[in-house]
């Protein structure tokens, strides 16, 4: 563990197996909480593009309006999902992560 060059400096660095573990968590946690949304726009849009080549009409509100109606309709309904996994992400961040870093420090 490295520290800063004054000795009266109580800054930490993390290690670069503590670093790499954040970041592959954050990553993680992004396409856990992205994935639903970009399916549903996958799969919203796919269906309106059957539906306006099937009668011929090629308008680009028809697919972009009930895209947005179907991702709002998910994210209320998975907002409670979202907080809680945003939650524990950010109290491992706070605690976990601070209480091993000063650990390793003292």
């Amino acid at each position: 563990m490295e520290t800063s060059g004054s000795t009266n400096d109580k800054r930490v660095l993390m290690s670069p197996e503590q670093l790499s573990h954040l970041v592959r968590q954050t990553l993680l946690i992004t396409l856990e909480i992205g994935a639903p949304f970009l399916l549903t726009a996958l799969i919203v849009g796919s269906i309106i593009s059957f539906i306006q080549s099937a009668i011929q009409m090629h308008e680009m509100t028809l697919s972009f309006v009930p895209k947005m109606g179907a991702i709002l309709l998910l994210f209320i309904f998975l907002f409670p999902w979202m907080l809680k996994i945003l939650s524990k992400f950010i109290y491992n961040i706070l605690i976990y992560q601070w209480e091993t870093v000063t650990a390793l420090y003292y």
